[in-house]
This record gives C-alpha cells, structure tokens and sequence, in this order.
C-alpha cells in the first residue's frame, strides 16, 4: 500500500517499481505472442517460481501446456494455441503437417489436436499434440504471424501421407495460387526427400501441372472436369473417336469447349460448361483432354 504523503494523498510506493517490473515485461512479450509465454521466458522476465505460482494462484497466469501459460485470460485465440503447442515441445520445435496446412491457409480448420515436429532426438511428449520426429533442414523451416512452421512445399509433403488426392490437389492448387510456393520448390523438396512418405502422392499433381485456383469453387469446377476424363475417354473409344486436341471459348456466363479429332476429319465435341472466373489459370489444363460430369452440363458431337 502507498505511502500517505504531508498533504493527504496516496504518495506511490517505491518498491511497486521493482514489484511489477516483471509484470510489465511479461505483458509486452506476450503481446507479440498471442498471448502465450513459457515458464523460460517469464523467469526472464524476472519472475521467480513463487512469483509465478502467485500470479496462477490469482488469476492472472493460465497453464495450457506443461511450462506454457497464457496471460492475462484462458482462451488466447487460435494462432496462440498453436503457438502455445510449439512452445511446449522446446525450442527447435516446429508447426507441422496438417496444423501446418491450416495455419497456411490450404486447408480449412478442423478440431483435432495440434500436429508438432521436433528433432529425432527430443524424446518429449507433450500432452494433447501430435509430435512427430524428425530433423528438417533449414530451408524447410519458416516462421510464420510470429510462429514456427514448415515452409509450405514442406507442409504439402507432410500433408501428402495425411489425405486423400482429391483434398491433395485442392490443397496445391490454392498453395500454389496464393504464392505461397511454386511448382519448383515442390519439385526441389521432392528431390531433398524422395523416399519419405507422402513423395509419391504429392508427385502426381505436380507431374500433371497442378492449375492454381482463387476459390473453393474455382477447384470444384477443375475437380469435375479432371475427375470425368476417364469416364469420357472410355465413351469415345466406344464410339471409334480418338480426342486429340482441344480449346476452350468464353461465352458469357458459359464456356464452349471444343475437341477436334484428327483421326476422324470434320467430327469436334463440345462441352457446354460454366464460365471459369480465371481461365488463364487453367492454361496447363489445357494440355490434355478433360470433360465435365455433371447434369448443368452436356456434352454433344457433329460432323461439320
């Protein structure tokens, strides 16, 4: 309490300076971390063991993980979470796979528990996050709204052994139209791991040049033509008709799709499909035959 000075008021007491120093340093590093701090860093902060079960005691401290406390309330937000998890596996620990594709952006947020890497050496468990063990090299690492994380071409690679192709191809896509990576660094972390779990299945939608998409339902459009073409070349072998070759016209609201057949002069195949917001981005489609499945669409041949 304050001392009272000559004239009545409260005259602050000195000892207050040296008393709350450590608060005030504990609350500017937890500022810049999403609210998290570890027992490490609030001993540097110079706040002893006592100091710290005090300040639990009140209310002011909240434990998330074993040596990581959030400050101030219990609920940091999502981004403090995740780096609460990092926090708690040490130091060279980092964000990874399918945390790490949503702490990116490339795939959505799901409750689960928080997916960790630390080094093969580290024999720690952390309670309530998935560790996996092994050791990255540097290009591998990022730091990403003040945590660490996989780079993203890695995060693909480890995201490759997690889901299935569809949510795989997606996942690139978006990666890859965000800016977040490009085909040669995926190519690049392919040929650092090719026998690690995952490299098979991530190769595939590079070797097949991964269109990059803006939305969700730019990749919807692409997974129905992509996913179609089988089931359309299966149909024109029946038919006798070999597709070789093709291009796309815009008109309004629907694009006209139009495949010419060498092997059988003066016969094109048309595909009534929605106009693609971004038509640019499909450039590399354009490579092979593909066909839409869907009752919004039809499909129609002439000899012309």
């Amino acid at each position: 309490m304050g001392r009272m000075a000559v004239d009545g008021r409260i005259a602050p007491d000195p000892r207050e300076r040296f008393t709350f120093r450590g608060d005030r340093a504990v609350a500017q590093l937890a500022a810049g971390q999403w609210g998290v701090v570890s027992t490490a860093e609030l001993r540097a902060c110079g706040l002893t063991r006592t100091a710290i079960t005090r300040r639990r005691e009140r209310g002011h401290l909240h434990q998330l993980y074993v040596g990581v406390w959030a400050v101030g309330h219990p609920n940091p937000p999502w981004e403090g979470r995740l780096a609460a998890a990092v926090k708690a596996c040490g130091p060279a620990a980092i964000l990874s796979h399918y945390t790490a594709a949503e702490f990116w952006g490339f795939v959505g947020r799901m409750t689960r528990m928080p997916d960790v890497t630390v080094p093969s050496a580290n024999r720690r468990r952390g309670r309530g996050i998935r560790v996996h063990r092994s050791d990255l090299a540097p290009e591998d690492r990022r730091e990403h709204l003040g945590v660490a994380v996989t780079a993203p071409a890695r995060t693909l690679l480890d995201l490759a052994a997690l889901v299935d192709a569809t949510h795989l191809r997606r996942a690139v896509r978006g990666a890859i139209g965000s800016g977040s990576v490009t085909h040669r660094q995926l190519q690049r972390v392919l040929r650092r791991y090719p026998r690690r779990r995952g490299s098979v299945a991530l190769a595939t939608p590079i070797t097949s040049g991964a269109a990059p998409t803006n939305s969700e339902r730019e990749s919807d459009v692409l997974d129905l033509i992509l996913d179609a073409a089988s089931s359309i070349r299966t149909s024109t072998a029946r038919c006798g008709l070999r597709v070789d070759g093709w291009s796309p016209t815009s008109a309004g609201p629907i694009s006209v799709w139009s495949w010419r057949s060498t092997a059988t002069p003066g016969t094109t195949i048309h595909l009534l499909v929605p106009a693609i917001a971004s038509a640019r981005h499909y450039s590399s489609v354009t490579a092979r035959p593909s066909f839409a499945r869907t009752g919004a669409m039809r499909c129609s041949a002439r000899s012309s």
